[in-house]
């Protein structure tokens, strides 16, 4: 069966309009400013001229190439978070067919095209002419495992799951790879041969400058075991040098190709994902994914409220929970390379 085309990247500059819009309707139905109007609120947001002012949400507008791609509504907690979600699913009907929202984060909104989601890295990874061509690109060097061989590897959100969440650490420094239980394992997991896809719905750049903290000069080669998916699945990146600095996988967002649904993929994946909200930004990815592929690593306290279908894949702990998996697949690595499994964490959960 062919492949299935994956949805456009990119807004049309009148959907932009009509998004900045009522995110400005909401903005001053909260915070009434006499003569302003709602598109005047939405652009003041998007130019970070109110960023920092006690009240109001925080908004990023990401582009490439000056096209904008995607958008991240930070309304710093969660009763605000689903608050927003009701005000869009009523105002917001007209842009239905040319969007997608779905909750990031403790308490942000993502706003993306339509039919692009984390799951879209995932699918796109599925595809093995896809998966080599990205190995290749990247400069991927094989060790004690071999990605090309066994095509497998390893996907991961970023903030809570393999760094520590920002909410405990404002500061992008305080929240990074430097910080995180995970650094060790998973820098030897990538010098023993695995790859790794992070897939974020944050900025590239941002996680970039968080992974690359944790990361000694002298261990930078572990770059090229790295692709990093940003914005909710919008974009794919590389690293292009020892310095961190990214490159656009330009075939992802013009021309990529998806696993179609009913065709088995050829490439094994195993996903980790903190957030076990069905309408969170993992949620996507974990179905894609496959449940008995995927482990979520919530909090303690998210841990309560799992649903039944990652009930017997979650490992309470974040970053915590993440290095147990990467000291186990290193383990494996060392035992029998080419055979990665989570089975032991489900069967027998480690205490972290």
């Amino acid at each position: 069966m062919e492949p299935s085309r994956a949805p456009k990247i990119g807004f049309e500059p009148s959907v932009v309009l009509h998004i900045l819009e009522l995110i400005g309707e909401y903005v001053l139905h909260k915070n009434p400013e006499e003569g302003k109007t709602a598109l005047e609120a939405g652009l003041e947001l998007a130019s970070f001229l109110r960023r920092d002012e006690i009240g109001l949400p925080r908004l990023e507008m990401r582009k490439v190439e000056g096209e904008v791609v995607h958008f991240a509504l930070d309304l710093q907690s969660l009763e605000a978070q689903e608050e927003f979600m009701v005000f869009w699913r009523r105002e917001a009907q007209a842009l239905a067919l040319k969007t997608s929202f779905i909750k990031g984060g403790r308490g942000t909104v993502e706003i993306g095209g339509r039919g692009v989601s984390k799951a879209t890295v995932i699918r796109y990874l599925q595809r093995s002419e896809n998966f080599l061509h990205l190995l290749d690109a990247s400069g991927y060097q094989s060790a004690l495992f071999d990605a090309r061989k066994s095509l497998c590897c390893l996907v991961a959100d970023a903030d809570g799951t393999l760094l520590p969440y920002p909410l405990e650490a404002p500061v992008d420094s305080h929240s990074s790879l430097a910080q995180s239980a995970a650094r060790e394992p998973l820098l030897s997991f990538l010098e023993h041969g695995g790859f790794l896809v992070i897939n974020t719905g944050n900025d590239p750049k941002r996680i970039a400058f968080k992974i690359l903290k944790g990361i000694p000069e002298e261990r930078r080669g572990v770059l090229s075991q790295i692709a990093l998916a940003a914005c909710g699945g919008h974009l794919l990146y590389l690293f292009a040098n020892p310095l961190g600095e990214l490159k656009e996988v330009l075939s992802y967002r013009y021309g990529r190709y998806l696993l179609p649904d009913d065709v088995s993929p050829a490439v094994r994946l195993f996903y980790l994902g903190d957030d076990p909200r069905k309408e969170g930004n993992d949620w996507p990815a974990f179905e894609a994914a496959g449940f008995a592929s995927s482990l979520c690593v919530p909090s303690l306290e998210e841990s309560r409220d799992v649903p039944p279908e990652l009930q017997d894949h979650t490992l309470p702990g974040n970053e915590k929970a993440v290095a147990s998996v990467l000291e186990l697949f290193n383990r494996q690595m060392e035992e029998s390379p080419q055979e990665l499994s989570l089975t032991p964490l489900k069967t027998e959960p480690l205490q972290v």
